[in-house]
């Protein structure tokens, strides 16, 4: 018996009878002449539906299936399935024991492709179902893509399959978290971040009261409420921001990580504990335009010569002071790009996440290590 993917498949239906060794050997003949693969000519000549070839491959080879929406992948199985085999095939690597490399699959009919994959990637494969929703999610995630680089679409399309009506868009159901898990979890939150950009929100906010949590739309520096639930409701969905954001859960401390959100884009998540639960702002990242001058800035030409004044002296200090999304970042980024233009050694040092900044050293820490970190960076340019 040939032990691939695709022989215990076709051996399968034979022996349950959905084909004939006949059929089967008529489809083999077709297969020769077109040039295509077994499981293309079966759906396309007819001889059997896709819908009943993927049940039967799930319920024969006994599939398991997973949640993604709440697991976490092993970072060191990332790394055995480069990004263009997932686009390729759609996969995700979940773990690796003893050279087995369980991955996510979410149609059937992908098993077909294993005993390729296996052979190029040097490791046996093994395979679970998991969504189609979740597994892009989670592609997007840990591999940093958008579904149109993957080349699949969730199948709940993407915002252009949201219709809302104005009275809608500022309006959410958190109710409902009392009754959803897992990955209706997920599609609450893409139908947040989807309401948010329709409105022109510039951020997210999910603010906790004594007995409730409230969600709120920024926009046009205003905060909107539109939507309030209880509090006890509140963590599935700060449990699913942090799981996108690869933020342990238990994670208790003041949090800013940038990542890639599904039907957000590219965020700045910022978490605070607060006497009454954690404090969440997701502000949107994506369509933020770089600025690569002062003048660029609304300041007067003699502030610009006095920024420019302060970046040229060897010491002092520039505190730049506004609220969230006013621009604080993007100012930073500026000023330290024309400190290492200037041929001027240009060190990053904090406990935010931030983007590279070209000609700039970044690293990321808090505390203790900051201020040695500050001393050892002195020292080296004392030399």
């Amino acid at each position: 018996m040939n032990e691939t993917f695709r022989g215990r498949i076709l051996n399968g239906l034979v022996e349950a009878g959905v084909l004939t060794e006949e059929i089967l050997s008529e489809a083999h003949e077709v297969a020769r002449n077109k040039m295509k693969p077994i499981e293309d000519v079966l759906v396309e000549e007819g001889f059997i539906s896709r819908e009943r070839l993927e049940n039967f491959i799930e319920k024969y080879l006994e599939l398991p299936k997973v949640d993604l929406s709440s697991y976490v992948p092993d970072p060191e199985a990332l790394k055995y399935v480069p990004k263009n085999y997932v686009h390729r095939y759609l996969i995700l690597p979940l773990f690796e024991i003893e050279g087995v490399l369980t991955i996510a699959v979410a149609n059937p009919l992908t098993l077909f492709k294993l005993d390729e994959i296996s052979s190029e990637l040097n490791i046996s494969l093994d395979p679970v179902l998991a969504t189609e929703n979740s597994l892009i999610d989670a592609i997007i995630v840990y591999y940093g893509v958008t579904p149109d680089e993957i080349g699949h679409r969730p199948k709940y399309g993407g915002d252009e399959q949201y219709d809302f009506d104005e009275e809608e868009i500022f309006k959410v159901d958190l109710d409902r978290l009392a009754i959803i898990e897992g990955e209706a979890v997920n599609q609450l939150l893409g139908e947040i971040f989807t309401k948010a950009k329709k409105a022109g929100a510039r951020a997210v906010h999910i603010e906790p009261l004594k007995g409730d949590f409230q969600l709120l739309f920024r926009v046009n520096d205003e905060l909107i409420k539109v939507g309030e639930a209880a509090r006890s409701l509140q963590r599935p969905l700060l449990d699913q921001i942090k799981y996108l954001a690869r933020i342990p859960k238990n994670e208790r401390l003041p949090q800013e990580k940038i990542a890639d959100f599904p039907r957000a884009g590219e965020v700045l998540v910022s978490i605070y504990p607060s006497v009454y639960g954690e404090r969440v702002v997701v502000s949107f990242l994506k369509d933020s335009i770089e600025k690569e001058n002062l003048e660029d800035y609304n300041f007067d030409p003699e502030e610009i010569k006095k920024i420019h004044s302060l970046l040229e002296n060897r010491n002092g200090l520039i505190v730049i002071g506004a609220p969230i999304q006013s621009g604080k970042t993007s100012l930073l980024r500026t000023m330290l790009k024309l400190k290492a233009s200037k041929n001027k050694s240009a060190f990053l040092l904090g406990p935010a996440e931030i983007k590279p900044v070209s000609g700039v050293q970044f690293q990321k820490l808090r505390g203790e290590e900051l201020l040695s970190a500050i001393e050892g960076i002195a020292y080296q340019d004392m030399l």
